[in-house]
C-alpha cells in the first residue's frame, strides 16, 4: 500500500471520527429537548377558543385598516402639549388608544413578498397565511387590485414563496365554520382556493344590527369613518373576540399597530404556547409571537394561524406563520376619554421598538459600506506604504490601523448598548438623519473600548509570563530584561502583546456574534448591520451578516492558534493529530452553536462551517482534500444539518430547520430552494446598480489576483519590494542579540547571554529560526507564516459555500473578506515588527 493511500485512509478515518463526534454532540443536546417535549406531544392541549365543555368557540372579528403606527397615534394624542389642536375624542386616534387600555397592543410586521406592502398584497397574504403578492410587481409606487381571483393566484405563484391563496377559507369551510366579509379586501381574504366568494354585507353595522355575525367576520376598515364605527360597535360586543390590525402602508415599510384581545398569549422559550407567555417591559405586558420570539412583535402571516387556532381549526402546513393563543371569550370594552398628557403605557415601548427597527433599516447600508471601505482602504494603504526600504518604519502604524479596522464588526454589535437610534428622533417616533452618524460613532467607540481592553489584557499577560520565565533563569537574564534586551519565546503560545491582541480580537468577534445569535440576538436584532423587524428576514438566531463576519474571524483565530501548535510537533503523525484536534474541537463547538435550532438555527451556516473547517484541518495537516473526500464532507454536513432539522421538527419549536423538514415531507421544499437560488441572481437582474457593483467587484478581485501572482514571482526571484520587511526583522534580531551579548556580558562577569535561556541568541546565534506567529518555527525568508496558506484556503472555501447556500449571495463574501483581511494584515505586521521591548 502506497504512502499516499495510507494518508488518505487516515484522513478518511479522522473525518469519520469527527462526524461521529458531531452526531454524538447533537444527540446529547437534542435528547433532553425531545424528552422535555414528549408530554406536550403526547397529550396536546385543546385549541385556544375551543371550549372544554364542547360548546362552539366564541366568534372572532378582524377589523383591518392601513397606515396606522403607534408612534403616529401617540404624537397625535399628545399634540396639545406641543401647541397643536385638541384631538377629537371621536376620532381614530382616541378611539384606538382607548381600546388598548383593556386589550393587548403589539407591533405588526407588514412585510409580504415585496419590499413595500400594498393593501391587496396584505389581504392575499392573510388569505394564504404566507408571504405573497396580489399583483405581478408590487413596489409600492402604484398599488392596485387584481382584476379577478385567477390573476391574484398567478401573481402569488410568481412571488416564489409557495403561498396558497385561499388556504384560510378552505380550512374554515372544511371545519364547517361560517365567514362574513365586509368590504373588498375582506372578500379577497375570505375567498376559497377555487375562487368562491364569501358571504358579504355592505357594512359592519348591518351585520351587527341583523345579528349576522359569522364564526369569522372580517371588516375592511380602510376608510377612517368605517374604522371608528367598527371599533365602537365591536367594543360593545361581549360574545366576540376582536382583533384590530393595520396590515399595510405602501408609503412606510415600518411596523404597524395591532390590538389583540386581552389575555392573548404567545411564546416563551418552547415550541408550545404556555398560558403565561408574556414579557414584562416598561410596565407593559408585551405578547411574543412564536415566529419572531421578540417581545411585542407579531408577523402579518401570524394572524391567519391565530384566527384558525382560536376557532379550533387545524392550521394548514402551507401557512408559514405561527399562532398566538386568543382568550376563549372577551368581555365588552368601555371606551373611556383619555388624558392628553399621557398615552397608554402599553404602547410606549412599542413605539420605541418601531423607532429602533426603522433606524436599523436606515443604517444597514451606510455602516456596512463604511466597514467595507475601511477594510479596503487599509489593505491598499498597507500595500503602498510597506513597500520599499521605508516599509519597516510603517509596520507599527499599519498594524495598529489594521487592528482598529478589524475591531469594527465587534463594535457594530456592542454598539447596541448605546441608544444611537434616538438621535434626531421626532415626537412621532420617527428616526432622523442623525441616526447614521450616531450608529457609526457608536460602532467606533465600542470597537476602540474593546480594543483597549484586549490590548491591556494582552500586555499584562505577556509581561507577566516573560517576567515569570526570566526569574527562573540566571541573574544575567533578569539584567537583560531590565536593560530592555531581546526576549525570546520558549513555546508555541508566547506571542507578543500586539499578536495576542489580534488573536483575542478575532476570537472575541466570533464569540460575541455567535453567542448573541445563540441567545436570541439581543444585540444583533435591530442592530446597525441589519436583521431588523422592517426587512423581517430573521428575528432570532444567527443572521447571514453575523455568520459571515463571525465565521471569518473564527477561521483566522483557530488558524493562528492551531498553526503554531502543529508546527512545533516533532513528527508528521503528531502534526496531523494536532491539526485535527486543534481545528476540530473549536469547529464542533461552533457547529453546535450555529446549527442547533434552539441556538443559532442557521442551516446555511452549519453547512458552510463543516466545509470550511474540513479544508482548514486538511491544510494544517499538510494535505489536500480530493473531490471524493469533498463528497464525503458534503454528505457529513447534510447529515448533521438534517439531524438538527429533524430534532427541531419533532420537538415542534418551529425554526427554519424544522419548517424545511416539514416542507420536505409535504413536497413543497423545492419552492423554497428555487426562491433562495433565485435570490442569488435576482439583485443583479433587477438592479443596474447592483450589476455595476458586481462587475467592479469582479474586476477588483481579478486585479488583486494578478497583483498577488506578480508579487509572488518577484519574491521568488529576489526582487520583491517587500523584502526589506523580512530583512529588518532579521537585522533587529541580530542587533538585539549583539547588544545583549556585549552589555549583559560585561554586567555578568563576562558571561555572554543572548537569550533568557542562556543560549548564544536565537537558535544559537543564527537568524534562521525566529519564532513564527504564536511561537512556531519558520525560516525568516518567508514573508508570512506557514499557517497563512491553509487559513486563506479555508476562507476561500468559506466564501464559496456561504454564497451558494445562503440567499444573501455575494454580500456574505464581501463581509467575510472585510472581517478577515484586516485581521490577517494586523497579525502579519505584528509578526514582522522587531522583537525588542
Amino acid at each position: 500500500m502506497s504512502p499516499q493511500v495510507r494518508r488518505h485512509q487516515r484522513l478518511a478515518r479522522t473525518c469519520a471520527l469527527l462526524l461521529l463526534t458531531v452526531l454524538g454532540a447533537v444527540l446529547a443536546v437534542a435528547t433532553p429537548a425531545l424528552a422535555g417535549s414528549a408530554p406536550a406531544l403526547a397529550a396536546p392541549s385543546a385549541p385556544s377558543g375551543a371550549s372544554t365543555t364542547g360548546t362552539k368557540p366564541a366568534p372572532v372579528i378582524l377589523i383591518a385598516t392601513t397606515g396606522l403606527t403607534w408612534g403616529d397615534l401617540i404624537a397625535e394624542h399628545t399634540a396639545p402639549l406641543d401647541g397643536g389642536p385638541t384631538p377629537d375624542p371621536q376620532d381614530v386616534t382616541e378611539t384606538l388608544l382607548s381600546l388598548t387600555w383593556a386589550a393587548t397592543p403589539a407591533n405588526l410586521v407588514q412585510r409580504t413578498a415585496s419590499a413595500t406592502t400594498c393593501p391587496a398584497d396584505a389581504w392575499l397574504s392573510l388569505s394564504a397565511g404566507a408571504r405573497t403578492r396580489a399583483l405581478p410587481s408590487s413596489d409600492g409606487t402604484d398599488c392596485g387590485w387584481p382584476t379577478d381571483w385567477n390573476d391574484a393566484v398567478a401573481a402569488s405563484q410568481q412571488a416564489g414563496y409557495g403561498a396558497q391563496p385561499g388556504a384560510l377559507a378552505d380550512a374554515l369551510a372544511q371545519a364547517g365554520l361560517s365567514t362574513l366579509a365586509v368590504g373588498r379586501g375582506a372578500s379577497l381574504m375570505l375567498t376559497t382556493s377555487d375562487g368562491d366568494a364569501p358571504a358579504s354585507v355592505r357594512s359592519f353595522e348591518q351585520a351587527v344590527s341583523f345579528n349576522r355575525l359569522a364564526d369569522l367576520t372580517v371588516v375592511d376598515a380602510t376608510e377612517p369613518h368605517v374604522l371608528i364605527e367598527s371599533l365602537r360597535l365591536a367594543s360593545a360586543l361581549d360574545d366576540a373576540r376582536v382583533v384590530v390590525a393595520s396590515i399595510a402602508d405602501p408609503t412606510d415599510p415600518g411596523l404597524q399597530a395591532l390590538v389583540l384581545p386581552k389575555g392573548t398569549t404567545g411564546w416563551r422559550g418552547t415550541g408550545a404556547v404556555p398560558a403565561d407567555a408574556v414579557v414584562r417591559a416598561d410596565d407593559a405586558l408585551l405578547v411574543t409571537s412564536p415566529s419572531t420570539r421578540q417581545p411585542g412583535l407579531v408577523q402579518l402571516t401570524d394572524l391567519s394561524p391565530t384566527l384558525l387556532t382560536a376557532l379550533g381549526v387545524e392550521v394548514p402546513t402551507s401557512m408559514t406563520g405561527q399562532a398566538l393563543a386568543l382568550p376563549t371569550t372577551s368581555p365588552a370594552v368601555e371606551l373611556k376619554p383619555l388624558d392628553s398628557r399621557h398615552a397608554p403605557l402599553g404602547v410606549l415601548p412599542l413605539a420605541r421598538d418601531a423607532l429602533h427597527a426603522e433606524a436599523s433599516q436606515m443604517t444597514t447600508l451606510p455602516v456596512g459600506g463604511a466597514l467595507v471601505l475601511a477594510s479596503l482602504a487599509c489593505l491598499v494603504v498597507a500595500a503602498v506604504v510597506l513597500r520599499g526600504p521605508a516599509g519597516p518604519r510603517h509596520l507599527r502604524a499599519v498594524g495598529i490601523t489594521a487592528t482598529c479596522v478589524a475591531a469594527l464588526p465587534a463594535g457594530a454589535w456592542l454598539g447596541a448598548t448605546i441608544p444611537w437610534w434616538h438621535a434626531g428622533a421626532s415626537t412621532a417616533y420617527e428616526p432622523g438623519r442623525q441616526v447614521v452618524p450616531a450608529a457609526l460613532a457608536a460602532t467606533v467607540v465600542m470597537a476602540l473600548c474593546l480594543l483597549a481592553l484586549l490590548h491591556g489584557a494582552s500586555a499584562a499577560v505577556t509581561a507577566l509570563h516573560a517576567r515569570t520565565l526570566l526569574r527562573a533563569q540566571a541573574p544575567s537574564a533578569s539584567e537583560a530584561w531590565r536593560l530592555g534586551r531581546l526576549v525570546q519565546p520558549h513555546s508555541f503560545w508566547e506571542p507578543t502583546a500586539p499578536q495576542l491582541t489580534v488573536v483575542l480580537l478575532a476570537a472575541t468577534i466570533a464569540v460575541v456574534l455567535f453567542a448573541d445569535g445563540a441567545a436570541g440576538a439581543p444585540l444583533g436584532f435591530n442592530g446597525v448591520l441589519g436583521m431588523d423587524a422592517v426587512v423581517a428576514g430573521r428575528f432570532y438566531g444567527l443572521s447571514n451578516t453575523a455568520f459571515a463576519l463571525g465565521a471569518a474571524a473564527l477561521v483566522v483565530a483557530v488558524g493562528a492558534v492551531a498553526g503554531p501548535l502543529v508546527a512545533v510537533q516533532p513528527s508528521p503523525a503528531l502534526r496531523r493529530t494536532a491539526a485535527f484536534v486543534g481545528v476540530g474541537v473549536p469547529g464542533v463547538v461552533a457547529l453546535i452553536v450555529v446549527g442547533l435550532p434552539s441556538l443559532g438555527a442557521d442551516v446555511g451556516g452549519a453547512l458552510t462551517l463543516v466545509a470550511a473547517f474540513a479544508a482548514l484541518a486538511a491544510g494544517m495537516a499538510g494535505g489536500r482534500i480530493t473531490w471524493r473526500q469533498w463528497l464525503g464532507v458534503g454528505v457529513g454536513a447534510v447529515t448533521v444539518v438534517g439531524a438538527f432539522g429533524l430534532a427541531d421538527h419533532v420537538t415542534g419549536s418551529g425554526t427554519h430547520m424544522g419548517r424545511f423538514v416539514g416542507q420536505l415531507q409535504d413536497g413543497t421544499a423545492a419552492t423554497t430552494v428555487r426562491r433562495k437560488a433565485w435570490a442569488l441572481v435576482a439583485p443583479f437582474a433587477s438592479s443596474p446598480l447592483a450589476l455595476v457593483a458586481l462587475v467592479l467587484a469582479v474586476v477588483a478581485v481579478a486585479g488583486a489576483w494578478w497583483w498577488l501572482a506578480r508579487e509572488r514571482w518577484a519574491w521568488r526571484a529576489g526582487v520583491s519590494g517587500y523584502a526589506p520587511l523580512v530583512a529588518s526583522m532579521s537585522t533587529a534580531v541580530d542587533s538585539a542579540q549583539d547588544r545583549s551579548e556585549g552589555r549583559v556580558g560585561d554586567a555578568a562577569d563576562g558571561g555572554q547571554v543572548g537569550g533568557p535561556d542562556g543560549s548564544d541568541g536565537p537558535n544559537g546565534g543564527r537568524v534562521d529560526g525566529s519564532v513564527d506567529g504564536l511561537g512556531g518555527r519558520e525560516v525568516t525568508q518567508g514573508l508570512v507564516p506557514r499557517w497563512f496558506v491553509p487559513v486563506l484556503r479555508a476562507l476561500l472555501v468559506l466564501v464559496v459555500v456561504e454564497v451558494l447556500v445562503n440567499d444573501s449571495g455575494a454580500s456574505m463574501a464581501v463581509l467575510s473578506a472585510t472581517c478577515a483581511a484586516p485581521l490577517l494584515l494586523a497579525l502579519g505586521c505584528a509578526r514582522l515588527r522587531p522583537r525588542t521591548r
